[in-house]
C-alpha cells in the first residue's frame, strides 16, 4: 500500500474513533432507528451494513445498494426536494429529500451516461426525472432517477450511495431501515404541483396553448390542443384552470399528428372564437370554430397535398378592426407565411426565411410597433439558429431577434401580447420548441430584449414546450417526454 494510502486510513481512523469517544454535542439520533421507507431501488438491489465502515476519504455514512445502471430510483418517503446536484466532483449527481417529519434521504452516484454507455456525457436527461427541482414534492415511491456510477464511482461498480440523516445532521444506519423497505415493482404517479394544470392528465404529450376571452367576464381564459403523436383534442379552461364547455376533437379523432391553436373575435361580440391547424401528417386544414362546435370557416392555407403541419394565429394587421388568420407552413414546406381573411381570401403570402430552409414556421401576431396595426412576427423551426423577425403586412422586415444565440437548433415557439402593460405595445415572448430548455423570454417590437430568460420547469430539462402571452399574463406548456402540463409564465 502507498504511504499516501496508509495516511488517509490513519486519518479516517483517527476521525472515527473521535466520533465515537466525543459525539457532537447534542448528538440524538438513534443510528439503528427505523424509518418507515420504501426501497429506494425500483425491484430491490443487493447490499450489506457497510455503514461506518473507513474508506479512504473518510468513514462511509451510508449503505451502498448494487444494481444495474440505469434502474429507476424511488422517493423512500413522501417529502420535499431539498438539493438537486448536477454534478459534485465526488457525489457526482445526487438529490436530497426531506420528509414531514424532519429526516433527510440523500442519493449519491446517479447516472451520468447515454444509456447502453460509460460515456459520462448523459447529463441531468439521464439522471433524474421530471419534476427534480428543489421546493417540489415528492409522493412515496415517485420515479426521482436512475441508479449509475458517477462522481468518485466510476471505477467500482454501479450503485446507490444511499444515507439517512436527521435535522441536526446525525446520520443513521439505512441498513436497519432497507431490511424491513418493501420493494415496488412499479413507480408511483408523480404529482401534481401546486402551480400547474394538467389538461391531459399523466399523459405524456406536447400541447399547443393560446389565451382568449371565452366568456363575458375580463379574465382571460386559454385552449390547449394535442401536439403531434396525440389526436386532435382541444379544450378550454378558465383562469383557475377549470374545465370549460369546449373538449372536442377538431379533425378526425384517428388523426394523431396533433393541432395547432389560436383565438381571435371575428363576430364582434367579445367572445374569442377558436382557430386550429392541423399537425403533420394531414393536409393543411384550418378551422375557425365556435365555443358550440359550430364551424364558422375552414379553408386549406397551403396546396392540399402538402402534409407538414401548419402554425396559426391571428391578428388584425391592416388596420380594419378584423383580424386575419396567419399561418407558417410547417416542417419539410418552404418557409411560407400567409394571411386571409375569413373566407379564406389570401391577402398576404411572402417567404420568412431562406427559400430552401425546411424546418418550419411558427407565427404570432399583434402590435408590437405601436402604431394600432397587429405585426406578424415568425420563428423559425429546427435545423437554423432561433431567428424570429418582426414583419409587416407585405413581408417587410421591421426587427430581428436570435432568441437563443447561434447554438440552439431545435426551434422556437413565439407569442405576443401586452403582458408588461406599462406601455400599450404588446411584447414578443419566446420560449425553444425542441430538446431546448424550458426558459422564455421577452422582447419589444424593436428587438431589444425586456426582461432575464426565466425557467418554468427545472432548466436541464430538453423537451417540448409552447407560449401563450396575454394581457398582463402569459402561460407556458411543456410535455412530450413527460406529462403535458401548463403553468404561468413570464408576467
Amino acid at each position: 500500500m502507498k504511504k499516501e494510502s496508509y495516511f488517509s486510513l490513519i486519518i479516517a481512523l483517527a476521525l472515527q474513533l473521535t466520533l465515537l469517544l466525543f459525539p457532537a454535542p447534542g448528538a440524538q439520533a438513534d443510528v439503528n432507528l427505523v424509518r418507515p421507507i420504501v426501497f429506494p431501488v425500483l425491484g430491490g438491489g443487493t447490499y450489506s451494513d457497510d455503514f461506518n465502515s473507513i474508506r479512504s476519504d473518510g468513514i462511509h455514512h451510508a449503505t451502498d445498494i448494487f444494481n444495474s445502471k440505469h434502474r429507476e430510483l424511488v422517493a423512500v418517503m413522501d417529502g420535499v426536494v431539498t438539493s438537486v446536484v448536477s454534478p459534485q466532483a465526488s457525489w457526482g449527481y445526487s438529490i436530497t429529500i426531506r420528509d414531514d417529519a424532519g429526516y433527510y434521504y440523500r442519493y449519491i452516484h446517479m447516472n451520468n451516461d447515454t444509456p447502453g454507455t460509460d460515456d459520462g456525457n448523459g447529463g441531468e436527461m439521464n439522471a433524474y426525472a421530471p419534476d427534480m427541482r428543489v421546493g417540489n414534492r415528492v409522493v412515496q415511491g415517485q420515479h426521482i432517477g436512475y441508479l449509475g456510477d458517477s462522481g468518485n464511482a466510476e471505477t467500482t461498480s454501479p450503485h446507490l450511495h444511499f444515507e439517512i440523516y436527521d435535522g441536526n445532521n446525525q446520520y443513521i444506519d439505512p441498513f436497519f431501515s432497507l431490511n424491513q423497505a418493501p420493494r415496488l415493482s412499479s413507480v408511483a404517479a408523480y404529482p401534481q404541483l401546486k402551480d400547474e394544470a394538467l389538461p391531459y392528465g399523466p399523459r405524456p404529450l406536447g400541447v399547443s396553448i393560446a389565451m382568449g376571452n371565452f366568456d363575458s367576464d375580463p379574465a382571460l381564459e386559454y385552449v390547449t390542443g394535442v401536439s403531434a403523436g396525440g389526436g386532435p383534442h382541444v379544450r378550454t379552461f378558465d383562469s383557475n384552470d377549470a374545465p370549460m364547455a369546449f373538449s372536442q376533437y377538431v379533425f378526425d379523432p384517428n388523426f394523431q399528428g396533433g393541432v395547432d391553436v389560436a383565438t381571435a373575435d371575428f363576430d364582434g361580440d367579445g367572445i374569442d372564437e377558436i382557430i386550429v391547424s392541423a399537425g403533420p401528417g394531414a393536409g393543411p386544414h384550418v378551422r375557425v370554430l365556435k365555443l358550440n362546435g359550430q364551424v364558422l370557416a375552414e379553408f386549406y392555407a397551403y396546396d392540399v397535398g402538402f402534409t407538414g403541419g401548419v402554425s396559426v394565429t391571428a391578428g388584425d394587421i391592416d388596420g380594419d378592426g378584423i383580424p386575419e388568420i396567419i399561418t407558417g407552413a410547417g416542417p419539410g414546406g418552404a418557409p411560407l407565411v400567409r394571411a386571409f381573411k375569413l373566407n379564406g381570401t389570401v391577402v398576404s403570402n411572402f417567404l420568412v426565411y431562406a427559400p430552401d430552409f425546411r424546418g418550419g414556421v411558427d407565427v404570432a401576431s399583434g402590435d408590437v410597433i405601436g402604431d394600432s396595426k397587429a405585426e406578424i412576427v415568425t420563428a423559425n423551426g429546427a435545423g437554423e439558429s432561433g431567428m424570429v423577425r418582426v414583419l409587416d403586412k407585405n413581408g417587410n422586415e421591421l426587427s430581428r431577434i436570435y432568441a437563443y444565440g447561434g447554438e440552439y437548433r431545435g426551434g422556437v415557439r413565439v407569442s405576443v401580447g401586452n403582458v408588461k402593460t406599462s406601455t400599450s405595445k404588446s411584447e414578443i415572448l419566446t420560449v425553444p420548441k425542441n430538446d431546448g430548455a424550458p426558459h422564455t423570454a421577452m422582447f419589444n417590437g424593436a428587438g431589444t430584449q425586456i426582461l432575464d430568460e426565466a425557467y418554468f420547469k427545472e432548466s436541464w430539462w430538453l423537451g417540448y414546450n409552447d407560449i401563450a402571452a396575454g394581457y398582463n399574463i402569459s402561460l407556458a406548456s411543456t410535455g412530450v417526454n413527460r406529462r403535458a402540463s401548463v403553468k404561468r409564465g413570464l408576467d
